[in-house]
């Protein structure tokens, strides 16, 4: 578990999110209310960036100086500021990601596991990921059911290649015409078994209305009561499993 210690959010939004018609605090501002973390970095594209700074000084003045809004995709400045040593090694440290479609690279994913080497927790473990895994709304589309000679090339065989880290990683499955779930399960498969999580979760997000699948959340985390806590965040949540869990430590308004 990562309170009091370093919030990551690769998409972080503008501060407020429209769901269904309703205004309300999005992921950045309910970790930043939530009061869980000693430090906040969070990364947006340069314009909704400035927008999130703005939100930030104007509704949460006193949090500021524990927030670190960080412009440009998440991809290359994440790398970048772990390597600079924002997140500092000695303290617990969770990672949100949740790209609307397909913009979270895998490698992205090994530089936070490669951070910290996994040890006693909570401190000494791995970062914790909760990654959005883009299925029914991103992913499968990408994978048409009758490809033509030159899918293989395709820019749409380039894409699941970086989302999931080589062709290998997923070619044998749209062979096999495989289903969502699977993708997932071999995404959360490989956080255990090339990057050394001790333990990945796959769970499915259902449409509150249609309770349709939409896509998986995944947890990785070395700490065995962050996984007894998604459990049950995942179950206080909604019973069909049609919402989204809880942040950890993060109350849902």
């Amino acid at each position: 578990m990562a309170g009091g210690g370093t919030y990551i959010d690769g998409f972080a939004g503008r501060g407020r999110a429209d769901i269904e018609g309703e205004d309300r605090p999005g992921s950045a501002a309910l970790a930043i209310e939530s009061r869980a973390f000693k430090s906040l970095l969070l990364y947006e594209l340069p314009k909704t960036a400035k927008a999130l700074a703005t939100y930030i000084e104007q509704n949460h003045k006193k949090a500021a100086s524990r927030c670190l809004v960080r412009p440009g995709d998440c991809n290359r400045r994440i790398p970048e500021d772990l390597e600079a040593g924002l997140v500092p090694k000695d303290k617990p440290c969770f990672a949100f990601l949740d790209p609307n479609s397909t913009q979270l690279s895998w490698d992205t994913v090994v530089a936070l596991a490669h951070y910290k080497a996994g040890g006693a927790p909570p401190r000494e473990c791995k970062v914790e990921l909760w990654i959005l895994f883009n299925t029914h709304q991103a992913l499968m589309r990408l994978m048409p059911r009758n490809p033509g000679p030159d899918y293989p090339t395709s820019p749409q065989a380039a894409t699941l290649d970086r989302v999931m880290g080589a062709r290998e990683a997923w070619w044998d499955l749209y062979q096999a015409e495989a289903g969502a779930g699977l993708y997932a399960g071999r995404y959360a498969q490989r956080l255990e078994q090339e990057l050394g999580y001790g333990a990945a979760r796959t769970q499915r997000i259902l449409d509150p209305h249609t309770k349709a699948p939409q896509y998986y959340m995944i947890h990785a985390s070395d700490h065995l009561a962050a996984h007894k806590f998604m459990y049950w965040a995942e179950n206080a949540t909604a019973r069909d499993r049609s919402e989204a869990v809880r942040l950890p430590g993060i109350g849902v308004p």
